[in-house]
Order: C-alpha cells, then sequence, then structure tokens
C-alpha cells in the first residue's frame, strides 16, 4: 500500500482500490468480507474486565477520600484527568470492535475500513501517551506526601521531581510528534491526500520504551526508603509488597513493547494490532491500580472503618502504644470499645507495685494479724481533649511510625 500513490488517482479509480482488500491474500487465500473470522469475543472480554478494575479502583479511592476523610487532594484531579483520557482510549478501542475488527486477517478487511480505523488508532496514542503520564505523577505526587517529610530534600524528593518533569515533557513532546507525523495530520488515515508522512511507528516503540523504564522506576523509587523505617521485618514485607504493585505495569509494558515492535515489522498489520490494544489496556489499568490501591488500607484503618469490619467478624481489636520508651514490666494491655460507649483494658497486671508516699508505712508493726493493710483510690476521668493531645503528641510522626 505504501508503494501506491493514491494522490494520482481518478475518484473512480480510488473508489474502487478502496472496496478492494487492503493487502493482496496470501497464496491460498481468498479474502473474506462478510463472514471474517475474528477474536471480538475475546477482545470486548478484555475490555469490560480493564474498565471494570479501573472503576472499581476509582470508586474506593474516591469513598475513601469524599465520604471518609472528607479531602481532596491535587492528585485526585490528576487522576481523574487520567479517567478521562482512559474513557477516550477505551471510546476509540471498542469502536474497533465492529469494523475492522480484532485479530482479523488484514486481506479480509477492505481498504476503505482503514481510514475509521486508522482514525481511532490516531486517537488513541495520543490519549495513551496522555494517561500514563498523568499517573505517574499522580503516584509521584502521591508518594512524595508519604516518604517524604516537607522541607526535606533528600535524593528521593528530587529523584521524585524529575520524574514528574521528564514525564510531563514526554507527554507534550509524544502529543506533539503523533500529530506531525504526517502533514497535514488528515493524511494519517485519509492517505491519500497530497502531503507527507514519516514512518509513526519509531514514535510508538519509543513511547513504549519509554514507559516500559519509567514503570520500572516508580516500581523501585519506594523500596529504599520502605526498608530503612524503623518497622519490623514483617511489616516491612508487608509494606513493600503493597508498593510493589508496580510489577504488574511493569510485565504489561514489557509485553506492550514487544507488541508494539511485532506490529511494526509485521505485514499483517492489522491482525498484530490486537495484542497492543489490549497490553496498553492492561498497562493503564495497572497505573490506575498502583495509584488508589495502597492508599485504601491506611485511609480505611484512620476512619475506623478496618476496626468496625474486624469486631463486625468477631476479631478482637488490639490496640498497641505508639510510645515504648515509658513501657513498665508486665503484660500488654488488650484494649476492646465496647458498644462504642467506653474502653474496656482486660489482662492487666502491674508487678512491683509501689506507693509514691510510705512515711507511714515505714513505722507500721512488722506483722499485722487482720484488718485493713492499706487501700489505695484511684479515679478515673475521660477528657474530651484526648484526642487532640495524642495528635500533639504524635503528630510530628510520619503515618508509618
Amino acid at each position: 500500500m505504501a508503494a501506491v500513490d493514491f494522490t494520482k488517482m481518478s475518484p473512480e479509480m480510488l473508489e474502487a482500490v478502496l472496496d478492494g482488500p487492503a493487502m493482496p491474500p496470501p497464496e491460498g487465500e481468498v479474502s473474506n468480507f462478510t463472514d471474517t473470522p475474528n477474536q471480538n469475543g475475546m477482545a470486548v472480554a478484555i475490555m469490560i474486565v480493564c474498565i471494570a478494575v479501573v472503576v472499581l479502583c476509582l470508586a474506593t479511592r474516591a469513598y475513601a477520600r469524599l465520604v471518609l476523610l472528607k479531602r481532596v487532594q491535587a492528585q485526585e484531579y490528576l487522576i481523574l484527568a487520567a479517567f478521562g483520557c482512559f474513557v477516550g482510549w477505551s471510546y476509540c478501542t471498542i469502536s474497533l470492535v465492529p469494523s475492522p475488527g480484532f485479530y482479523v486477517h488484514t486481506w479480509n478487511v477492505k481498504l476503505r475500513q482503514t481510514v475509521m480505523m486508522g482514525y481511532y488508532v490516531h486517537l488513541a496514542g495520543v490519549f495513551y501517551s496522555v494517561c500514563l503520564p498523568l499517573l505517574k505523577i499522580s503516584i509521584m505526587v502521591e508518594w512524595l506526601g508519604i516518604f517524604s517529610s516537607p522541607g526535606t530534600r533528600n535524593w528521593f524528593f528530587w529523584v521524585s521531581w524529575i520524574m514528574i518533569g521528564v514525564q510531563v515533557a514526554f507527554a507534550i513532546a509524544a502529543v506533539i510528534a503523533l500529530n506531525l507525523a504526517c502533514i497535514p495530520t488528515k493524511k494519517k488515515w485519509e492517505f491519500w491526500l497530497p502531503g507527507k508522512c514519516i514512518n509513526a511507528h519509531d514514535i510508538e516503540t519509543v513511547s513504549a520504551a519509554f514507559q516500559l523504564i519509567s514503570d520500572c522506576i516508580v516500581l523501585l523509587l519506594p523500596q529504599k526508603v520502605i526498608w530503612d523505617l524503623r518497622l519490623s521485618w514483617k511489616k516491612k514485607l508487608g509494606v513493600s509488597i503493597i508498593f510493589s504493585l508496580g510489577i504488574l505495569a511493569c510485565v504489561s509494558a514489557a509485553f506492550r513493547l514487544a507488541g508494539t515492535v511485532q506490529y511494526a515489522e509485521a505485514v499483517d498489520s492489522i491482525y498484530n494490532i490486537g495484542p497492543v490494544c489490549f497490553w496498553a489496556y492492561a498497562e493503564m489499568t495497572c497505573g490506575f491500580i498502583v495509584v488508589c490501591v495502597p492508599c485504601v488500607p491506611k485511609i480505611l484503618m484512620e476512619s475506623g472503618v478496618w476496626r468496625k469490619m474486624k469486631m463486625g467478624f468477631g476479631l478482637s481489636v488490639t490496640a498497641t502504644s505508639k510510645n515504648q520508651t515509658g513501657a513498665t514490666t508486665g503484660r500488654s494491655q488488650n484494649i476492646r470499645s465496647v458498644n462504642n460507649s467506653y474502653t474496656e483494658i482486660d489482662e492487666t497486671e502491674l508487678k512491683d507495685f509501689r506507693s509514691e508516699s510510705t512515711e507511714h508505712l515505714r513505722h507500721a508493726p512488722a506483722k499485722v494479724e487482720q484488718g485493713i493493710k492499706r487501700t489505695t483510690q484511684v479515679t478515673v476521668t475521660q477528657s474530651s481533649d484526648i484526642a487532640n493531645v495524642n495528635e500533639t503528641r504524635y503528630g510530628h510522626q510520619r503515618q508509618w511510625r
């Protein structure tokens, strides 16, 4: 198709060519335009799963932020913009299902059908090039708030901001490059128009490689900070696993890069566009998982929902003092909330309990046969300012310590 100069064709000849196959069928094959074999069922299933996972992740984060915490931060707007691009991408890929379809051989597709296909593929590439940078920027902003204290200028701070700057620059460059691959841009899908084009596959390959590298950086970036925390190795492992969900995005990006290279080199290009779309779908879906899932357990625990859920299942709720420096000998306290009205402390055993004032006990008889040896009066008051005191006491500590 590239060797044919469509600009010199008459309108009648162009119409005849557009009604023919997009490529000559191989030996032993005949073009089939009426009952074309395809894998549209599998394609639709993959799309539904990806869309459902993304919507579930966003709904969970929205509930946690808007209903529980009643707090909206900058990353929420970035995630919302990324979701808008994801919706645009989904519209473009769904539009390819009826025509030409997925896993359809190029010789079974009319050349006329590739016009709208080229338009949707172009739009999908633009949405993809904006969606992933927005997600990664929101991830970096989120992690800066978690792993970097205000005013701190350590390596994590600078690497995160460099990543943000690179993502912004690449998103702008990718969109410009995709729209200038053909001049005029419309020639990219209306190939009979006069103008000139460069090989857009090179842009797509560079974009896929860049996203794979940046996915790996996002995966590895928080790990050193996590393993430097003053936590037990089990807790470090748990936190590390939560922030290692990006490995799913890395796997998807690697397969997406392989699919892009295969698509660029394939003669049967329409058949090979399916894997590129599906792995890009998976990569964006994993991006939403990475940005939405890690914050959910922390938000649920801070809001008390996790505690209520455990109580609802009949599980005991154990509270451990945040300040261990003043701990005394004895058993740890098991604190349970009863009817949400008071706090019950069980299994409290204090050893070597001595009175602050012993001047009257010092001259007591050596042996007392009967009677009351000693009384101790304890007055317990509950103040409404306890929450404020705790907040002041522990407010300077990081959230995970």
